[in-house]
C-alpha cells in the first residue's frame, strides 16, 4: 500500500488522482554553512549496482540559514545529472560517494539547477509532470535510503 492509499484509503477518486500524478521521489540535503573550503556541500553514497537514473528521482540540496531558519540557496537536480556531473570517490564494499560541490559566488556546474523559495514549488510541478509523461504507470523500484514521494 502506498503513502497516498494509506492517507486516502476512502476516498477513491483522489486515491485515482494520486495513484495516476505519483511521480517522482525527493532525496533533500541541507548544508547547514558554507564549509572550510568556501564550498556549500551534500554527500550521497550509493552501492555501485543501485545508482537510480530515472527522471522520478530528483536530489534538492540546500543551505539552511539556522539564525533565520530558511532555505536561502536550493538547488533541484535529477539524478542522472547529478551522477554524471558530481565528483565520485570510489568507496570500500563497492560504493560510490557522489559530491555536490558548489561554490556560492557561480558554478556552472550546478548555476542551472539553483531556484528561489518562491520557484521550488512550479520546478517540482514541472519535474512531476516531465517524469510523468517519460513513464506512465511504469512500476519504478525505490532504490534504499530515505525518499520522499510527491504527487501534483
Amino acid at each position: 500500500m502506498t503513502p497516498s492509499e494509506r492517507l486516502h484509503k476512502n476516498d477513491k477518486l483522489w486515491g485515482a488522482v494520486a495513484e495516476a500524478f505519483r511521480d517522482i521521489y525527493l532525496q533533500v540535503k541541507c548544508a547547514l554553512e558554507i564549509n572550510r573550503n568556501h564550498r556549500i556541500g551534500g554527500t550521497v553514497r550509493l552501492h555501485r549496482d543501485h545508482v537510480p537514473s530515472s527522471p522520478r528521482f530528483i536530489y534538492v540540496f540546500c543551505l539552511l540559514d539556522r539564525g533565520k531558519m530558511e532555505l536561502t540557496r536550493i538547488w533541484v537536480v535529477p539524478s542522472r545529472i547529478f551522477y554524471a556531473r558530481a565528483y565520485r570517490t570510489a568507496l570500500p564494499k563497492g560504493m560510490i560517494q557522489f559530491n555536490f560541490d558548489c561554490q556560492p559566488g557561480g558554478d556552472d556546474r550546478w548555476d542551472e539547477f539553483e531556484v528561489t523559495r518562491s520557484e521550488l514549488g512550479p520546478r517540482l510541478v514541472t519535474l512531476i509532470r516531465a517524469a510523468a509523461q517519460h513513464g506512465k504507470h511504469a512500476k519504478q523500484q525505490v532504490p534504499a535510503g530515505r525518499w520522499l514521494e510527491l504527487a501534483a
